[in-house]
Protein backbone atom coordinates (compact mmCIF):
# COMPACT_ATOMS: atom_id res chain seq x y z
CA UNK A 1 0.00 0.00 0.00
CA UNK A 2 0.83 3.52 -1.20
CA UNK A 3 0.87 6.74 0.41
CA UNK A 4 0.81 9.69 -0.84
CA UNK A 5 1.78 13.08 0.55
CA UNK A 6 0.18 15.97 -0.45
CA UNK A 7 2.17 19.80 0.37
CA UNK A 8 0.19 22.51 -0.17
CA UNK A 9 2.54 25.99 -0.88
CA UNK A 10 0.85 29.13 0.50
CA UNK A 11 1.90 32.17 -1.40
CA UNK A 12 1.40 35.22 0.70
CA UNK A 13 -1.46 37.42 -0.14
CA UNK A 14 -5.16 37.29 -0.91
CA UNK A 15 -5.38 37.32 -4.71
CA UNK A 16 -8.53 39.14 -4.92
CA UNK A 17 -9.28 42.93 -3.45
CA UNK A 18 -11.71 42.24 -0.40
CA UNK A 19 -15.49 42.82 -0.74
CA UNK A 20 -17.29 44.79 1.45
CA UNK A 21 -20.86 44.47 1.40
CA UNK A 22 -23.01 47.16 3.41
CA UNK A 23 -26.72 46.88 4.91
CA UNK A 24 -29.20 48.64 6.25
CA UNK A 25 -32.19 46.77 7.95
CA UNK A 26 -31.27 43.79 6.38
CA UNK A 27 -31.09 45.47 2.69
CA UNK A 28 -28.20 45.82 0.72
CA UNK A 29 -26.67 49.46 0.41
CA UNK A 30 -24.63 50.42 -2.96
CA UNK A 31 -20.89 50.77 -2.19
CA UNK A 32 -18.25 51.76 -4.64
CA UNK A 33 -14.56 50.71 -4.66
CA UNK A 34 -12.72 54.03 -4.68
CA UNK A 35 -8.41 54.18 -5.11
CA UNK A 36 -6.53 50.77 -4.31
CA UNK A 37 -2.65 49.58 -3.92
CA UNK A 38 -2.87 45.50 -3.25
CA UNK A 39 0.39 43.43 -3.34
CA UNK A 40 -0.55 39.72 -3.81
CA UNK A 41 1.68 37.00 -5.25
CA UNK A 42 4.66 39.51 -5.46
CA UNK A 43 2.36 41.82 -7.58
CA UNK A 44 1.58 45.24 -6.88
CA UNK A 45 -2.33 46.40 -8.46
CA UNK A 46 -2.36 50.03 -8.02
CA UNK A 47 -5.86 52.42 -9.00
CA UNK A 48 -5.80 56.07 -8.22
CA UNK A 49 -9.14 58.20 -8.77
CA UNK A 50 -8.47 61.62 -9.64
CA UNK A 51 -11.60 62.40 -9.58
CA UNK A 52 -14.71 60.76 -7.40
CA UNK A 53 -17.23 62.65 -9.55
CA UNK A 54 -18.14 59.23 -11.83
CA UNK A 55 -18.21 57.17 -8.12
CA UNK A 56 -20.52 59.50 -6.29
CA UNK A 57 -22.68 60.09 -9.46
CA UNK A 58 -23.68 56.55 -9.55
CA UNK A 59 -24.48 56.36 -6.02
CA UNK A 60 -26.96 58.72 -5.81
CA UNK A 61 -29.53 59.22 -5.15
CA UNK A 62 -29.19 56.78 -2.49
CA UNK A 63 -31.10 54.48 0.02
CA UNK A 64 -33.09 56.18 1.98
CA UNK A 65 -32.41 55.43 5.46
CA UNK A 66 -33.60 56.78 9.04
CA UNK A 67 -30.99 59.55 10.28
CA UNK A 68 -30.57 57.19 13.51
CA UNK A 69 -30.03 53.98 11.44
CA UNK A 70 -27.12 51.47 11.49
CA UNK A 71 -25.26 50.62 8.27
CA UNK A 72 -23.43 46.87 8.69
CA UNK A 73 -20.06 46.63 7.11
CA UNK A 74 -19.34 42.87 6.41
CA UNK A 75 -16.04 42.13 4.65
CA UNK A 76 -14.90 39.25 2.85
CA UNK A 77 -11.61 39.39 4.22
CA UNK A 78 -11.46 41.60 7.74
CA UNK A 79 -9.42 44.83 7.48
CA UNK A 80 -7.10 45.58 10.54
CA UNK A 81 -8.24 49.08 10.37
CA UNK A 82 -11.20 50.85 9.02
CA UNK A 83 -10.92 54.69 8.98
CA UNK A 84 -14.18 57.02 8.31
CA UNK A 85 -13.82 60.15 6.19
CA UNK A 86 -16.89 62.10 5.16
CA UNK A 87 -19.63 64.26 7.51
CA UNK A 88 -19.21 66.67 10.33
CA UNK A 89 -17.54 64.14 13.30
CA UNK A 90 -16.23 61.58 11.50
CA UNK A 91 -12.28 62.77 9.95
CA UNK A 92 -10.27 60.39 10.78
CA UNK A 93 -11.92 57.85 13.02
CA UNK A 94 -11.14 54.46 13.62
CA UNK A 95 -14.43 52.25 13.22
CA UNK A 96 -13.93 49.22 15.47
CA UNK A 97 -17.37 47.23 15.27
CA UNK A 98 -18.18 47.35 12.15
CA UNK A 99 -21.20 49.82 12.55
CA UNK A 100 -22.07 53.09 11.23
CA UNK A 101 -24.54 54.81 13.49
CA UNK A 102 -25.75 57.30 11.10
CA UNK A 103 -26.49 59.85 13.56
CA UNK A 104 -22.85 60.06 14.68
CA UNK A 105 -22.10 61.87 11.51
CA UNK A 106 -24.70 63.63 10.80
CA UNK A 107 -24.40 62.68 6.76
CA UNK A 108 -24.99 59.96 4.32
CA UNK A 109 -21.76 59.66 2.93
CA UNK A 110 -18.84 57.75 4.16
CA UNK A 111 -15.37 57.24 3.08
CA UNK A 112 -13.97 54.23 4.36
CA UNK A 113 -10.29 53.85 4.08
CA UNK A 114 -9.30 50.05 4.61
CA UNK A 115 -6.02 48.81 5.63
CA UNK A 116 -4.71 45.07 5.17
CA UNK A 117 -1.30 43.99 5.26
CA UNK A 118 -1.54 43.31 1.46
CA UNK A 119 -2.22 47.07 1.24
CA UNK A 120 -5.58 49.42 1.22
CA UNK A 121 -9.29 50.17 -0.16
CA UNK A 122 -11.15 53.07 -0.11
CA UNK A 123 -14.96 51.99 -0.07
CA UNK A 124 -17.95 55.34 -0.66
CA UNK A 125 -20.96 54.84 0.95
CA UNK A 126 -23.92 57.01 0.06
CA UNK A 127 -27.19 57.20 1.87
CA UNK A 128 -29.92 59.61 1.74
CA UNK A 129 -31.10 60.23 4.98
CA UNK A 130 -33.57 62.70 4.25
CA UNK A 131 -35.50 60.72 2.01
CA UNK A 132 -35.93 63.04 -0.17
CA UNK A 133 -35.91 62.59 -3.86
CA UNK A 134 -36.18 64.41 -7.44
CA UNK A 135 -38.65 67.19 -6.83
CA UNK A 136 -40.47 65.55 -10.44
CA UNK A 137 -39.96 62.91 -13.06
CA UNK A 138 -38.69 66.16 -14.95
CA UNK A 139 -36.34 67.29 -12.68
CA UNK A 140 -33.40 64.71 -12.35
CA UNK A 141 -30.87 66.94 -12.05
CA UNK A 142 -31.42 68.14 -8.45
CA UNK A 143 -30.74 65.95 -5.36
CA UNK A 144 -30.57 66.28 -1.75
CA UNK A 145 -26.96 66.52 0.06
CA UNK A 146 -26.89 67.44 3.70
CA UNK A 147 -30.15 68.45 3.67
CA UNK A 148 -30.01 70.54 1.04
CA UNK A 149 -31.32 70.36 -2.38
CA UNK A 150 -28.92 70.90 -5.17
CA UNK A 151 -27.69 70.56 -8.74
CA UNK A 152 -26.25 67.18 -9.33
CA UNK A 153 -23.29 68.15 -11.62
CA UNK A 154 -22.60 70.92 -9.24
CA UNK A 155 -22.74 69.18 -6.08
CA UNK A 156 -20.64 66.83 -7.78
CA UNK A 157 -17.90 68.97 -9.35
CA UNK A 158 -17.63 70.56 -5.66
CA UNK A 159 -17.12 67.58 -3.52
CA UNK A 160 -15.15 66.44 -5.99
CA UNK A 161 -12.55 69.43 -5.64
CA UNK A 162 -12.85 69.14 -2.01
CA UNK A 163 -12.10 65.49 -1.54
CA UNK A 164 -8.94 66.18 -3.69
CA UNK A 165 -7.80 68.65 -1.83
CA UNK A 166 -8.51 67.78 1.32
CA UNK A 167 -7.58 63.81 2.08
Amino acid sequence: MAIGICSVIYINGRKDIPKLLVTYNGKNVEVKQGSYKWKSRGKLKEHTLDSYTEVLDSLLPGMKVSPKGQLKLNFDYEPETITLSGGNNANGQILKDNLINISDYNTGLYFLDCKWKEGNVTYIIYVDTHGWKTHTKKDTKLVSFFGIQFNKTTLLKSFSLFYYNHF
